[in-house]
């Protein structure tokens, strides 16, 4: 199924709003209901469409939007691009401590010039977050601005990483390494630790992207498998990030998404 840039532009719009995105995998169809965290009231206006993805959910891609970290993220990177260094400390001061989002949202009202390059950054961002979680599901249009850009390339090979993110469905903790080995773009891994006594991933590595197969024995005895898509970048740090779309196999078929950062 192909989806128009239109069509990630309005998802990521509605994300920005608040709202949930369900993309039908089959007919590009697209719901949007307000996140359950931001819900209150009356919810009959999204009742028919939540029992509709209720009984199909494995038709569906569900996008939420960005985390608190996720948006920390995203704030930091845009201070990096603001040339006004009084400014650009104003910003970085705002970060600091509790209330960080509402100081930098409050800053930003003292240039409007800012501001709105800070509006066009976070909608820049939410569009590279949106076409993360539709890659693989559909295909995309490649935008124009990275047309050009040529795919990098990344070493896994004696690398190790530990978890910084998952989702609550998600088994491995941050107790958990894991060990890569890479021989050309065959990509193996071990992992153990925490809530894992052994596991193996095999993986094909494509550039920047990763796909693989896991399989694991618990500590509670269980044996279970899955598959995933990864998104490989680097950090400011210059440490290698895995960002990987993950899903049980057999009967619970459960997603979820998580982020790992070599160590």
């Amino acid at each position: 199924m192909k989806l128009t840039e239109k069509q990630i532009d309005e998802i990521s719009q509605q994300l920005e709003a608040g709202m949930k995105a369900y993309i039908n995998k089959e007919t590009g169809e697209m719901k949007f209901i307000l996140d359950w965290d931001e819900m209150y009231g009356e919810t009959d206006m999204w009742e028919k469409d939540l029992e509709e993805i209720e009984k199909n959910w494995k038709e569906y891609v569900t996008i939420e939007k960005m985390s608190s970290r996720e948006s920390y993220r995203v704030m930091e990177s845009f201070i990096d691009k603001v040339t006004d260094q009084r400014m650009r400390q104003r910003l970085a001061d705002a970060l600091n401590g509790r209330g960080a989002f509402s100081r930098f949202k409050n800053t930003l009202h003292y240039d409007e010039e800012i501001r709105q390059q800070w509006f066009k950054h976070k909608s820049e961002e939410y569009i590279t977050y949106v076409r993360y979680y539709l890659e693989g599901e559909f295909e995309l249009p490649q935008p124009q601005e990275k047309a050009a850009k040529q795919t990098q390339s990344f070493n896994l090979n004696g690398r190790s990483f530990e978890l910084k993110a998952n989702s609550a469905n998600g088994l491995v903790d941050s107790k958990t390494v894991f060990e890569f080995e890479q021989q050309k773009d065959l990509v193996t891994a071990d992992y153990h630790g925490g809530s894992i006594v052994y596991g193996k991933i095999i993986g094909k590595l494509e550039g920047e992207k990763l796909q693989l197969v896991y399989q694991c024995l618990t500590a509670d005895k269980e044996l279970k498998s899955g598959q995933g898509v990864g998104q490989l970048t680097m950090t400011e740090e210059g440490k290698i990030r895995l960002l990987l779309n993950w899903e049980w196999l057999g009967k619970t078929g459960q997603t979820g998404s998580s982020e790992y950062v070599e160590s």
